[in-house]
């Protein structure tokens, strides 16, 4: 359990430097940028997922209700990458 104390605020710490990163490469394409992006989102949907998960293995509640909490909370975290990361206005732009 001491392990979540640490990674939660490193997937904060992360999301904010993705949040960063997009804001300042608006428009570009790298592939390192694609690559920091997935590994991050990844990082970013597992561990609070985990966290729930294992919160609940410690309550002792069976797996059917871990599983769930565990797919809600990644679902959440999901919903927070798509809605909160800038978008690429590039493409609407468009003129009557």
């Amino acid at each position: 359990m001491q392990f979540y104390l640490v990674a939660i605020p490193v997937a904060l710490l992360w999301f904010h430097s993705m949040y960063v990163l997009l804001e300042k490469y608006k428009g570009e394409e790298f592939w390192w940028l694609r690559t920091y992006l997935l590994l991050g989102s990844i990082y970013i949907i597992a561990i609070p997922s985990l966290a729930i998960m294992d919160l609940i293995k410690l309550v002792g509640l069976n797996n059917g209700i871990q599983a769930t909490f565990g797919g809600i909370t990644a679902l959440l975290m999901i919903l927070l990458l798509v809605n909160k990361t800038p978008k690429n206005n590039k493409n609407n732009n468009i003129e009557a």
